[in-house]
């Protein structure tokens, strides 16, 4: 590849499958495409190839392939468009100042207790003090696991405020497992919330669409109306109360899907937004989350059938301002 550098024009190469490039690839050492690409281009970022894949502009022995294909010898790499460098984004450094509570730990994964207030991953501007940076700086073998550099280990998340249980692949083998029970739903997930109020049924199922809304796409949506959101999926969470004091509602939340927000956004669908939810309030709560520094929302319990076929569940207290929070008096 560096005597093949990427660039130059590329009208309609992809529809007549003309590549810009083409190498063979003549190693014995089996890696990562992506990784390899970007070795051999320090101009740019495995972040850039591994969309390029994605977006199906790199090909090997004429098939599409993922990020994490690991090459062999004489595969056939076909770049079938420019490749180029859009924006400056650091690679993943360790931190070693970043909480790590780990629950349990095996070769395939780690069960973690992720701190409030936290980012999870990285966004594309290469933030460096997120879960993600003190995983590698405590497991290093982790960094090439996964299918974006930037999400190494990560099968899911949990959003930069809510608290709790998370599972973190090891290897790529248990990633690809991970990563399908939760295609499949088999987990299952529960979480505790506070919310503004009471609930007029202490126990239910909320169904709905959620995705994008069309007045604030920053924001995500819900509707029983696909067409009035952007980029539609279904959603479904069950929830029942567990206690009430104050004015406000202990819920336990379990989500069959995986949908961005999706707890806090179906609570808010009631009337009944989660204490501390700055982005999704309405009426009183909106001013009364004002004096509050904390989401009220705690991935409490996990649980799964592991790479091993043994039945799991792990589960974290919440931090101790719920308690606190659910024995204050407030009003506006």
């Amino acid at each position: 590849l560096t005597d093949h550098p990427l660039g130059g024009r590329s009208p309609k190469a992809q529809d007549n499958h003309k590549p810009m490039e083409k190498i063979v690839f003549s190693s014995d050492e089996k890696i990562r495409i992506d990784k390899y690409l970007s070795d051999q281009n320090p101009g740019i970022s495995r972040r850039v190839f591994q969309n390029a894949i994605k977006n199906n502009a790199v090909l090997v022995n004429g098939n599409k392939i993922s990020p994490n294909y690991k090459l062999k010898r004489n595969d056939e790499i076909e770049i079938l468009e420019e490749i180029k460098e859009k924006e400056t984004i650091k690679e993943l450094e360790p931190n070693k100042n970043i909480p790590l509570e780990i629950i349990f730990q095996n070769n395939d994964f780690l069960v973690i207790n992720k701190a409030p207030g936290i980012s999870v991953h990285p966004s594309d501007r290469g933030e460096q003090d997120t879960l993600v940076n003190g995983l590698i700086n405590q497991f290093p073998q982790i960094k090439d696991v996964g299918e974006n550099f930037l999400r190494p280990g990560i099968v899911h998340r949990l959003d930069k405020d809510t608290s709790g249980v998370m599972i973190v692949a090891l290897n790529q083998k248990s990633f690809a497992y991970f990563k399908n029970l939760f295609q499949e739903r088999t987990i299952q997930k529960t979480y505790h919330a506070i919310i503004w109020g009471e609930l007029s049924q202490k126990s239910g199922v909320i169904e709905s669409f959620i995705g994008k809304s069309h007045k604030n796409p920053s924001r995500q949506a819900t509707s029983n109306t696909p067409h009035k959101l952007i980029n539609p999926k279904d959603a479904k969470t069950y929830y029942k109360v567990l206690e009430i004091k104050n004015g406000m509602s202990l819920v336990e939340a379990q989500p069959k899907t995986g949908r961005k927000h999706q707890i806090r956004i179906h609570l808010h669908s009631l009337g009944h937004p989660i204490v501390g939810d700055k982005k999704y309030s309405i009426g009183e709560g909106e001013k009364l989350n004002k004096k509050f520094s904390n989401l009220m929302l705690h991935a409490f319990k996990i649980e799964f059938i592991g790479p091993d076929d043994e039945n799991y569940s792990f589960s974290a207290p919440a931090p101790s301002y719920f308690s606190e929070s659910l024995g204050k008096t407030l009003s506006t």
